[in-house]
């Protein structure tokens, strides 16, 4: 299963997710973008996102999350 599927199986009442260790391969911005959607079709209730990872995020992840109107944080680490 792929990141940007997983939004179909979140739970709905489920508001915050911790990613502990995410990498440039699962977590593309497009990869988001469907993982938001999917949780919002589903009449999901997500409203934080955390994601810890070895890479650099771009603004454009944060303005992907603005959009659905969820919090996101980002932590990285080498």
């Amino acid at each position: 299963m792929s990141f940007r599927n997983l939004g179909k199986f979140i739970p709905k009442n489920l508001q915050k997710i911790i990613f502990k260790e995410i990498n440039a391969y699962i977590l593309s911005g497009k990869a988001l973008k469907c993982f938001f959607e999917d949780c919002r079709n589903n009449n999901g209730n997500l409203k934080y996102l955390e994601i810890k990872g070895k890479f650099i995020f771009g603004q454009h992840y944060f303005d992907i999350a603005k959009e659905f109107d969820i919090e996101l944080k980002i932590q990285t680490f080498k």
